[in-house]
């Protein structure tokens, strides 16, 4: 009797795992990823007219001056010698949270690599980019994010090819491998 019950329960635990459908979800990966402000303004249009269950969403934080501009610690590039600061993405993290999401449950942090300025044979560069990358996974589990998508396209400069006009003339392909 005790081997019938435990078959019986194995049957059972196999029927409601058969039976679950898969989770597919539709996460929008487009080059028109929206800001805080644009979704503060339109989330309730975007989730009612959309097939989409995510977004990548651009967070840039408070702006500070750069070169002559104002840009904020993300700005879309965690990949450079501009280290982040945690305190000035604490707004973001706080106007993120206040959006009532209904539809789109999972959201991801974007970011590329949009104005590189690094150089992969200095060790304070790489310091700065476990910085940054350090403090977007900390801000994506604060607002509850599934994680970030890293957007490799070279935009401006390419920074992942081997070349004089990229990489320090000194350094040869196989120093850098």
């Amino acid at each position: 009797m005790p081997r019938v019950v435990s078959a019986l329960l194995v049957c059972f635990a196999l029927s409601l795992v058969l039976d679950a459908a898969p989770c597919v979800k539709i996460i929008d990966l487009s080059w028109s990823n929206p800001t805080l402000s644009f979704l503060e303004e339109h989330l309730a249009d975007m989730e009612k007219e959309s097939p989409l269950d995510g977004l990548t969403i651009s967070f840039i934080g408070k702006k500070e001056p750069v070169d002559g501009k104002m840009r904020g610690p993300a700005h879309f590039n965690a990949w450079n010698r501009r280290p982040w600061k945690y305190e000035l993405l604490q707004d973001e993290i706080q106007r993120y949270k206040s959006l009532k999401f209904t539809k789109f449950t999972d959201n991801f942090f974007y970011l590329t690599t949009i104005d590189v300025d690094f150089d992969w044979t200095s060790d304070d560069d790489w310091k700065t980019v476990a910085n940054n990358f350090g403090i977007a996974a900390k801000v994506a589990k604060e607002m509850g994010l599934k994680g970030f998508l890293l957007d490799l396209e070279e935009y401006v400069k390419p920074f992942l090819s081997y070349g004089d006009d990229v990489h320090p003339k000194d350094i040869s392909f196989d120093q850098l491998r």
